[in-house]
């Protein structure tokens, strides 16, 4: 798991800095994608990330989705 995960899960970031390191190439949305499906990251997190996170796509579980809201 990346680093950047678990620090987002344990608190020791913000959003705001794991934003950054995608930016700078230190992680990706992949990897984000990834925590989120295993349940280690919440929607609210991944939202402050990237507003556009789900709005079509898959759920959790992989089940198609168009809109969460």
């Amino acid at each position: 798991m990346n680093y950047w995960v678990m620090a987002l899960y344990f608190q020791w970031v913000t959003p705001g800095l794991v934003k950054q390191a995608i930016e700078l190439g230190d992680c990706s949305m992949e990897e984000m994608k990834e925590g989120y499906h295993q349940h280690i990251l919440t929607l609210e997190q991944l939202k402050e990330i990237d507003p556009n996170f789900l709005k079509e796509g898959v759920d959790r579980n992989g089940d198609k989705k168009t809109k969460l809201i």
